[in-house]
């Protein structure tokens, strides 16, 4: 229990956001492959949003476990070219939900929201942790040596 305990202390925020980032990423993947052909789009699935989402998954994961800030880099471009993506793909969608020629079934819209907001979250989170952990390890001390 000791060893947990210090696991988890020795751990900074950047770490704790990666795994955020990595909850998101698979969400996105999922909702995006269960849900993401609808009528609007011919009910076809984009395989680049699936590569970019498990791109990021991948990159997430690898920024765990080794903790490299490029790699926290890689996720957040995967993750927005995924959220831009995938408004391009559903762009008939968007236009049917703000002209509101077709009455659009709720679970759709909610799926389409749920699988944006996370994939904005996910670009958020490691944004964040990449530039965190950026100013740490650029933190220096008085003499110029690098503060841990």
């Amino acid at each position: 229990m000791k060893k947990i305990k210090e696991f988890f202390k020795s751990k900074t925020i950047s770490y704790y956001l990666m795994i955020g980032v990595f909850a998101c990423s698979l969400i996105t993947l999922l909702m995006y492959s269960i849900t993401g052909g609808n009528e609007y789009n011919k009910n076809k699935i984009d395989s680049l949003i699936i590569v970019a989402d498990i791109i990021a998954l991948a990159a997430s994961l690898v920024s765990l476990v080794f903790e490299i800030r490029y790699v926290k880099y890689v996720s957040y471009l995967a993750l927005l070219f995924s959220f831009i993506y995938y408004i391009c793909v559903e762009i008939n969608f968007v236009a049917n939900v703000f002209v509101a020629t077709d009455p659009v079934s709720s679970t759709v819209l909610t799926n389409f929201i749920v699988t944006l907001i996370t994939a904005l979250i996910g670009c958020v989170l490691s944004i964040v942790s990449y530039k965190i952990q950026r100013k740490r390890e650029f933190k220096t001390n008085d003499e110029g040596n690098k503060e841990e």
